[in-house]
């Protein structure tokens, strides 16, 4: 094979995967946003941002195998105790402790964005008060959640829930990024209009 194939460099099994992961990902969502309609949906539709995301992870240094080990435990304790100095009994949750074990201290730049913004996959930076907003969305959604990432500039912070399903609160308020992780990385790196996270509130 070449080196080079319609300009992108060949891709490692780790990346091929991952976008059959993103991929399979894409097309479900449309799928479930068309009635189910599979006849509609080209393996293509989601397969370009798929790919697209996947590179931008590996470049930041992000493959299946990453674990942080010890470090996500150390990441964890310090917003818990964060948490506790506001007053706030703040739970750890199994799908919050798998994302940082696997993406934890990783930096992605947040493409299109002037002045550049990044994504900080860490959950220790926050800001005064910001554990209140987590029980709101909590309260809201009957569940659970824990943050595990956040935005430069705009201080946007990256939540999970005890599904595994991706929120991030902004000053304006929260808004759902995605059912898992690659259809949150996805949201972010394309820069989608995201939905009101109030519309998953039980």
């Amino acid at each position: 094979m070449d080196k080079e194939a319609k300009g992108r460099p060949v891709a490692t099994v780790d990346q091929m995967r991952i976008w059959q992961i993103w991929g399979e990902s894409e097309i479900n969502k449309i799928k479930r946003e068309h009635g189910g309609g599979a006849e509609n949906v080209r393996e293509g539709d989601g397969g370009m941002h798929s790919a697209n995301t996947a590179e931008w992870l590996a470049a930041a240094g992000w493959t299946l195998a990453r674990d942080i080990g010890s470090c996500a435990e150390d990441l964890i304790a310090i917003r818990v105790e964060d948490a506790a100095r506001q007053g706030v009994s703040l739970d750890v949750i199994d799908p919050a402790v798998r994302f940082i074990h696997s993406y934890g201290d990783l930096e992605l730049p947040l493409p299109g964005t002037s002045p550049e913004r990044s994504l900080i996959l860490k959950p220790t930076i926050g800001y005064r008060g910001d554990v209140d907003n987590f029980a709101e969305l909590a309260h809201g959604l009957g569940l659970r959640v824990f943050p595990v990432a956040y935005e430069t500039i705009e201080g946007s912070i990256w939540l999970i829930d005890e599904t595994a399903r991706f929120f991030v609160w902004h000053h304006t308020g929260g808004s759902f990024l995605g059912a898992n992780e690659y259809e949150a990385f996805t949201a972010s790196y394309t820069g989608v209009m995201l939905a009101d996270a109030e519309d998953f509130f039980i």
